[in-house]
């Protein structure tokens, strides 16, 4: 049995797209007579915002849970000055938390003495020692410290490491480029990338565009796609009960992008034009903390329609999972450029869960390589193709017709995570055996 050690940050009970993907590998490459070992760090339960997010776990000693089949590490996590700051005082001192967080950002990569993540580093050295059989190393980002430990352990042990990209490192859509500061910052982390993928034996991310542009920028031979995907054991474990509105539902993180204007100014029109009728409901759920100005923007629309949109707290995957399946509608709020595969984790669920997809794009193209042309995806950039996509599902809805897109059995196993991990597991079979 070969065995694979994968560093994570986010891990379960922590609940992210981010912690679903090396979960995922942790739950599926037993199947395929693989023993998976994560070290992450001790989340004490579900961090529902960014602040929970940073305050101290309980206990000082490593959790451990192991089985037969795989072996989990929890380390302890201690906060920094900035996660002081912020656990204390919330969201103020903002420049100052900046000023921080980019020192801790640049200052860990020279030395673990300011990564408060490094015992993640440390304790899978601890095992890689005392157990001496580790076939791979896995490193999955963000946070990319992660990769200059899998750097490490590779060098000193010769343990072959691969490298996954959530996000891209350095052209993330989330960060704003431009700016000259942001733009210095970059380059010098550009540094930091090419210094600790000198080693790597293959690297994946989530879509061919970013596996592309990643492999223009590092020179790694062996590069592929790993797409996110979803759990469909857990989608076939939840129960629901019909829904008899027409529901519209968005779930997760909003990132602050020109996107809500749209939506903004198509569903006002769609509404009053339906004399704000009851049964149209629109329901925005896990931006109650989010504070920007999309997240604002989406408030307002609650604000003016308080009977017909909602702003609800996080919920669990499994409840997120549940409000998909009994929507009419689902929305996807596009943060980059769709016809470079940027469409967001979440259309995996919103597929499976066979509803009809919206993406909300600002980008200039509308094309995209996820069920281009069927009815399970369409991308819009417009208030007009917004409003037209609404009011020709209100007429379906209307009509007494059931709402559900074509998409096959076959097709839906191809978007599990499951599917996806056989899909890793195999190339990295290929480059190390």
């Amino acid at each position: 049995m070969k065995k694979v050690l994968i560093l994570a940050y986010d891990f379960p009970p922590y609940n992210s797209v981010g912690a679903q993907r090396p979960y995922s590998w942790y739950k599926y490459l037993p199947e395929s007579d693989v023993y998976p070992i994560v070290v992450t760090r001790n989340w004490d339960g579900i961090a529902y915002n960014s602040i929970e997010a940073f305050t101290k776990c309980t206990g000082d000693v490593v959790k451990e849970e192991i089985t037969s089949k795989s072996a989990s590490y929890y380390v302890p996590y201690k906060p920094n000055l900035r996660d002081k700051l912020l656990t204390k005082n919330g969201r103020v001192y903002g420049y100052l938390r900046k000023i921080l967080t980019v020192l801790y950002r640049l200052l860990s990569f020279i030395s673990t003495k300011f990564d408060n993540r490094a015992e993640i580093y440390y304790h899978a050295r601890k095992i890689i020692t005392e157990q001496g059989d580790i076939d791979y190393i896995v490193a999955t980002g963000e946070p990319f410290i992660l990769f200059k430990y899998a750097h490490l352990l590779s060098r000193e042990f010769s343990i072959p490491w691969h490298a996954d990209y959530r996000d891209d490192w350095i052209r993330n859509h989330s960060k704003n480029a431009s700016k000259p500061f942001q733009k210095m910052l970059l380059s010098i982390e550009r540094l930091f990338e090419r210094k600790y993928l000198s080693n790597v034996q293959s690297l994946s991310s989530v879509s061919q565009f970013l596996v592309e542009d990643i492999k223009r920028r590092t020179n790694v031979e062996h590069c592929f796609v790993v797409e996110n995907g979803v759990d469909l054991n857990l989608l076939k474990s939840v129960a629901y009960v019909s829904n008899k509105d027409f529901l519209i539902t968005y779930t997760g993180i909003m990132y602050d992008f020109p996107y809500m204007e749209l939506l903004f100014g198509a569903f006002k029109i769609f509404l009053e034009e339906n004399n704000c009728n009851i049964n149209i409901q629109l329901r925005f759920v896990g931006i109650d903390s989010q504070n920007n100005m999309a997240t604002e923007k989406a408030k307002e629309l609650s604000e003016l329609f308080p009977h017909n949109v909602k702003i609800l707290k996080r919920v669990s995957v499994e409840e997120s999972i549940k409000m998909q399946l009994e929507s009419s509608l689902l929305i996807n709020l596009i943060a980059g450029d769709p016809s470079k595969g940027l469409i967001g984790a979440k259309c995996y669920s919103y597929a499976a869960a066979k509803k009809p997809i919206l993406s909300i794009t600002n980008s200039e193209s509308t094309d995209t390589f996820f069920f281009k042309g069927r009815n399970i995806h369409t991308v819009v950039n417009s208030e007009r193709a917004i409003y037209d996509y609404l009011k020709s599902y209100y007429e379906i809805y209307n009509s007494g017709k059931k709402i559900e897109t074509d998409i096959s059995d076959e097709e839906v196993f191809k978007l599990s995570r499951e599917y996806f991990t056989s899909v890793l597991l195999k190339t990295l079979k290929k480059n190390y055996d």
